[in-house]
């Protein structure tokens, strides 16, 4: 049993750790709990706007801790409070990509071609229509239509178009989405341009 832990340096601890010490843990625990909190701070619109639970979401920047102050060696990592910061935020952005692949909001609901972006403030009409003319989604009445459109543009995507288009479906802005990708928002902004100019190629494919 530990006394005072005062006593003990962070890899001191994570020394402990590793040996299965719970109570070293616990200490660790409250001592860099507050990265978590402020991390989580960051993501409390995008989870709000893909409608996920709050303390699921929790559990996996806990795990993200946890793995992190088990794998911490500071001979090769930065400080720790870098590192947990880094295992976090990746756990979180893992279950953020997870989520909305699986949500696939526009596959369930045609009300979300009808969204509009907060920040490029399209819609996914105007996203596969110049102009929103003669748009070829205003003709489809049934979702099962959308969803064999929606596939085919996926087909087209590389792997980092349909990232950001399966984020950009489900609502989230592209400030947002170049948080869950860590990426900088005009790198995403090139990236939507890119897949507004091969959804209307689709578009037009499908209509001749």
């Amino acid at each position: 049993m530990i006394n005072n832990y005062n006593e003990f340096n962070d890899s001191e601890l994570c020394m402990m750790i590793k040996e299965n010490n719970e109570s070293a843990k616990d200490i660790m625990y409250s001592k860099y709990n507050y990265i978590i909190t402020s991390i989580m701070k960051k993501y409390l619109g995008i989870i709000k706007k893909l409608n996920l639970d709050y303390h699921d979401v929790y559990q996996e920047a806990m795990f993200g801790f946890l793995d992190a102050i088990d794998k911490y060696d500071e001979n090769k990592d930065a400080s720790l409070k870098t590192f947990i910061s880094l295992c976090v935020t990746r756990r979180i952005n893992a279950a953020i990509i997870k989520a909305s692949r699986l949500k696939r909001k526009v596959e369930q609901e045609a009300l979300s071609i009808d969204y509009t972006y907060d920040d490029s403030k399209l819609s996914l009409q105007k996203l596969v229509s110049d102009n929103n003319k003669n748009n070829p989604l205003e003709q489809m009445t049934k979702i099962e239509e959308i969803n064999d459109t929606i596939s085919l543009i996926r087909k087209v995507l590389s792997p980092k178009e349909e990232e950001v288009f399966n984020l950009l479906i489900n609502d989230l802005s592209y400030k947002q989405i170049a948080i869950i990708l860590n990426s900088n928002p005009k790198s995403i902004d090139n990236a939507i341009q890119r897949i507004k100019a091969k959804v209307r190629k689709v578009i037009n494919k499908e209509e001749n």
